[in-house]
């Protein structure tokens, strides 16, 4: 099975369990750290509330459609996807 697929099943059985998706804070970090985006530039992309990513930010789980929002906004591949957000 290809990076991508795992991803996708991981999200869907999170989907499925009504779960969250942990967070991998240093790597999402380093995401933003090379768009040099402030927390409000990434909110204003994302269209996800600052005060969300600030929650992330500090070890707090997210919904499915968050993280798919930031990974959106963020531009970065599935693969990293998977390894700064991953199921409960």
């Amino acid at each position: 099975m290809q990076q991508k697929d795992i991803i996708k099943s991981e999200v869907a059985n999170t989907q499925q369990k009504g779960g969250n998706m942990k967070v991998d804070v240093d790597t999402l970090n380093e995401e933003i750290q090379k768009k040099n985006w402030s927390i409000n530039e990434l909110a204003k992309h994302s269209g996800v509330d600052k005060s969300t990513i600030s929650r992330l930010l500090n070890g707090r789980s997210c919904s499915v459609s968050t993280a798919q929002s930031l990974v959106s906004a963020l531009g970065i591949s599935s693969k990293k996807a998977g390894l700064i957000f991953f199921g409960d």
